[in-house]
Protein backbone atom coordinates (compact mmCIF):
# COMPACT_ATOMS: atom_id res chain seq x y z
CA UNK A 1 0.00 0.00 0.00
CA UNK A 2 2.69 2.68 0.55
CA UNK A 3 4.26 1.56 -2.65
CA UNK A 4 0.80 2.67 -4.15
CA UNK A 5 0.80 5.92 -2.43
CA UNK A 6 4.53 6.94 -3.15
CA UNK A 7 3.51 6.33 -6.65
CA UNK A 8 0.60 8.36 -6.67
CA UNK A 9 2.72 10.99 -5.60
CA UNK A 10 5.21 10.77 -8.10
CA UNK A 11 3.08 11.80 -11.17
CA UNK A 12 3.82 14.85 -12.41
CA UNK A 13 1.20 18.15 -12.57
CA UNK A 14 1.38 17.75 -15.92
CA UNK A 15 -0.51 14.04 -15.54
CA UNK A 16 -2.41 15.58 -12.95
CA UNK A 17 -3.80 18.06 -15.07
CA UNK A 18 -4.42 16.00 -17.75
CA UNK A 19 -6.17 13.58 -15.44
CA UNK A 20 -8.41 15.97 -14.12
CA UNK A 21 -9.23 17.45 -17.81
CA UNK A 22 -9.99 13.92 -18.58
CA UNK A 23 -12.82 13.33 -16.18
CA UNK A 24 -14.20 16.39 -16.83
CA UNK A 25 -14.51 15.61 -20.46
CA UNK A 26 -15.91 12.03 -19.61
CA UNK A 27 -18.45 13.83 -16.93
CA UNK A 28 -19.42 16.48 -19.29
CA UNK A 29 -20.32 14.05 -22.66
CA UNK A 30 -22.80 12.18 -20.33
CA UNK A 31 -24.89 15.23 -19.76
CA UNK A 32 -24.54 17.54 -22.89
CA UNK A 33 -23.63 16.13 -27.01
CA UNK A 34 -20.51 17.58 -28.14
CA UNK A 35 -21.26 20.45 -30.54
CA UNK A 36 -22.60 22.00 -26.94
CA UNK A 37 -19.42 21.42 -25.00
CA UNK A 38 -17.25 24.00 -24.70
CA UNK A 39 -13.62 24.37 -23.38
CA UNK A 40 -14.49 27.21 -21.02
CA UNK A 41 -17.17 24.44 -19.34
CA UNK A 42 -14.61 21.87 -18.86
CA UNK A 43 -12.12 24.64 -17.49
CA UNK A 44 -14.61 25.28 -14.89
CA UNK A 45 -15.89 22.18 -14.01
CA UNK A 46 -11.95 20.67 -14.09
CA UNK A 47 -10.68 23.68 -12.21
CA UNK A 48 -7.91 25.09 -14.39
CA UNK A 49 -7.92 28.37 -16.69
CA UNK A 50 -8.47 28.32 -20.27
CA UNK A 51 -4.81 29.01 -20.95
CA UNK A 52 -3.57 26.03 -19.07
CA UNK A 53 -5.75 23.90 -21.16
CA UNK A 54 -4.26 25.11 -24.53
CA UNK A 55 -1.03 23.93 -23.28
CA UNK A 56 -1.92 20.04 -23.10
CA UNK A 57 -4.91 20.26 -25.64
CA UNK A 58 -5.00 22.24 -29.11
CA UNK A 59 -9.30 21.99 -29.28
CA UNK A 60 -11.60 20.30 -27.36
CA UNK A 61 -11.77 16.76 -29.80
CA UNK A 62 -8.39 15.94 -28.53
CA UNK A 63 -9.09 16.58 -25.13
CA UNK A 64 -11.98 13.95 -26.05
CA UNK A 65 -9.64 11.42 -27.74
CA UNK A 66 -7.38 11.74 -25.05
CA UNK A 67 -10.13 10.26 -22.95
CA UNK A 68 -10.51 6.78 -25.16
CA UNK A 69 -6.70 6.83 -25.30
CA UNK A 70 -6.83 5.61 -21.67
CA UNK A 71 -9.46 2.61 -22.57
CA UNK A 72 -6.37 1.20 -24.27
CA UNK A 73 -4.97 -0.04 -20.98
CA UNK A 74 -7.01 -3.18 -21.26
CA UNK A 75 -4.67 -4.44 -23.87
CA UNK A 76 -1.62 -3.85 -22.02
CA UNK A 77 -2.91 -5.58 -19.20
CA UNK A 78 -4.71 -8.57 -21.28
CA UNK A 79 -3.46 -11.73 -20.50
CA UNK A 80 -3.46 -13.96 -23.51
CA UNK A 81 -2.89 -17.97 -22.82
CA UNK A 82 -4.48 -19.44 -25.74
CA UNK A 83 -3.81 -20.34 -29.48
CA UNK A 84 -2.77 -16.89 -31.42
CA UNK A 85 -6.02 -17.52 -33.50
CA UNK A 86 -8.19 -17.88 -29.90
CA UNK A 87 -6.13 -14.91 -28.81
CA UNK A 88 -6.44 -12.50 -31.92
CA UNK A 89 -10.33 -13.45 -31.30
CA UNK A 90 -9.72 -12.45 -27.61
CA UNK A 91 -8.30 -8.91 -28.96
CA UNK A 92 -11.06 -8.63 -31.14
CA UNK A 93 -13.99 -9.32 -29.07
CA UNK A 94 -12.37 -7.11 -26.66
CA UNK A 95 -11.88 -4.30 -29.08
CA UNK A 96 -15.60 -4.75 -30.42
CA UNK A 97 -16.65 -4.70 -26.91
CA UNK A 98 -15.62 -0.85 -26.46
CA UNK A 99 -18.49 0.23 -28.03
CA UNK A 100 -21.33 0.49 -25.91
CA UNK A 101 -24.73 0.27 -27.87
CA UNK A 102 -26.36 1.52 -25.20
CA UNK A 103 -24.70 4.21 -25.12
CA UNK A 104 -24.20 5.37 -29.03
CA UNK A 105 -24.41 8.96 -28.54
CA UNK A 106 -21.01 8.97 -27.14
CA UNK A 107 -19.57 6.79 -30.05
CA UNK A 108 -20.96 8.76 -32.40
CA UNK A 109 -19.18 12.18 -30.67
CA UNK A 110 -15.94 9.57 -30.38
CA UNK A 111 -16.04 9.14 -34.30
CA UNK A 112 -17.42 13.08 -35.05
CA UNK A 113 -14.12 13.68 -33.03
CA UNK A 114 -11.84 11.82 -35.07
CA UNK A 115 -12.88 13.37 -38.33
CA UNK A 116 -12.89 17.08 -36.70
CA UNK A 117 -9.44 16.25 -35.32
CA UNK A 118 -6.45 13.97 -36.28
CA UNK A 119 -5.36 12.05 -33.60
CA UNK A 120 -2.26 10.18 -35.05
CA UNK A 121 -1.79 7.51 -31.92
CA UNK A 122 -4.85 5.58 -33.18
CA UNK A 123 -3.45 4.47 -35.87
CA UNK A 124 0.22 4.40 -34.59
CA UNK A 125 2.08 0.66 -34.24
CA UNK A 126 3.02 1.87 -30.84
CA UNK A 127 -0.57 1.83 -30.30
CA UNK A 128 -1.94 -1.81 -27.55
CA UNK A 129 -4.25 -3.14 -29.33
CA UNK A 130 -2.32 -3.17 -32.43
CA UNK A 131 1.11 -4.52 -30.84
CA UNK A 132 -1.06 -7.10 -28.94
CA UNK A 133 -2.73 -8.10 -32.52
CA UNK A 134 0.39 -8.35 -34.78
CA UNK A 135 2.52 -10.28 -32.22
CA UNK A 136 0.02 -12.75 -32.46
CA UNK A 137 -0.38 -12.91 -36.55
CA UNK A 138 3.48 -12.87 -36.60
CA UNK A 139 3.26 -16.15 -34.27
CA UNK A 140 1.08 -17.86 -37.27
CA UNK A 141 3.01 -16.26 -40.46
CA UNK A 142 6.22 -15.48 -39.40
CA UNK A 143 6.88 -12.13 -41.19
CA UNK A 144 6.96 -9.01 -39.14
CA UNK A 145 5.76 -6.47 -41.91
CA UNK A 146 3.23 -8.90 -43.11
CA UNK A 147 1.57 -9.26 -39.64
CA UNK A 148 2.00 -5.01 -39.22
CA UNK A 149 0.08 -5.14 -42.44
CA UNK A 150 -2.37 -7.82 -41.55
CA UNK A 151 -2.86 -6.21 -38.40
CA UNK A 152 -3.59 -2.71 -39.36
CA UNK A 153 -5.81 -4.01 -42.14
CA UNK A 154 -8.26 -6.01 -39.48
CA UNK A 155 -8.10 -2.51 -37.19
CA UNK A 156 -9.17 -0.87 -40.03
CA UNK A 157 -12.46 -2.97 -40.79
CA UNK A 158 -13.31 -2.97 -37.24
CA UNK A 159 -13.28 0.73 -37.38
CA UNK A 160 -15.33 0.44 -40.33
CA UNK A 161 -18.14 -1.90 -38.34
CA UNK A 162 -18.05 0.52 -35.85
CA UNK A 163 -18.53 3.51 -37.63
CA UNK A 164 -21.21 2.05 -39.89
CA UNK A 165 -23.56 1.82 -36.65
CA UNK A 166 -22.67 5.34 -35.87
CA UNK A 167 -24.80 6.06 -39.12
CA UNK A 168 -27.74 4.41 -38.32
CA UNK A 169 -30.52 4.89 -36.45
CA UNK A 170 -30.03 2.29 -32.86
CA UNK A 171 -33.42 0.13 -33.70
CA UNK A 172 -31.54 -0.68 -37.22
CA UNK A 173 -28.26 -2.04 -35.15
CA UNK A 174 -28.53 -5.94 -35.17
CA UNK A 175 -29.24 -7.66 -31.41
CA UNK A 176 -26.23 -9.62 -32.47
CA UNK A 177 -23.98 -6.98 -33.42
CA UNK A 178 -21.07 -7.85 -31.49
CA UNK A 179 -21.55 -11.38 -32.54
CA UNK A 180 -21.74 -10.82 -35.88
CA UNK A 181 -18.83 -8.47 -35.97
CA UNK A 182 -16.52 -10.73 -34.42
CA UNK A 183 -16.94 -13.39 -36.99
CA UNK A 184 -17.10 -11.07 -39.78
CA UNK A 185 -12.94 -9.81 -38.28
CA UNK A 186 -12.63 -13.22 -38.01
CA UNK A 187 -13.21 -14.11 -41.26
CA UNK A 188 -11.43 -11.55 -42.41
CA UNK A 189 -8.39 -12.43 -40.69
CA UNK A 190 -8.71 -15.80 -41.80
CA UNK A 191 -8.96 -14.38 -45.27
CA UNK A 192 -5.47 -12.38 -44.78
CA UNK A 193 -3.57 -15.25 -43.43
CA UNK A 194 -4.71 -17.50 -46.10
CA UNK A 195 -4.18 -14.84 -49.12
CA UNK A 196 -0.34 -14.01 -47.27
CA UNK A 197 0.29 -18.12 -47.26
CA UNK A 198 -1.13 -18.60 -50.77
CA UNK A 199 1.32 -15.50 -52.44
CA UNK A 200 4.59 -17.09 -50.58
CA UNK A 201 3.74 -20.77 -52.13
Amino acid sequence: KRGVVMQKKEKSKSELTKEKIQHSVAKLMKCVDLSELNVREICKDAGISIGTFYLYFPCKEAAVLYCYRQADQVFDDMELSQTPLENIEQILDTYVHMVYLNDMSTVRQLYVCHIKYHDPYFFDENRPVFIRLYHEIESIVHDLDASKQIAMRILTMARGLIFHICCIEKEQIPSNWYQSSIEELMQYVFFLIHDLTKTKE
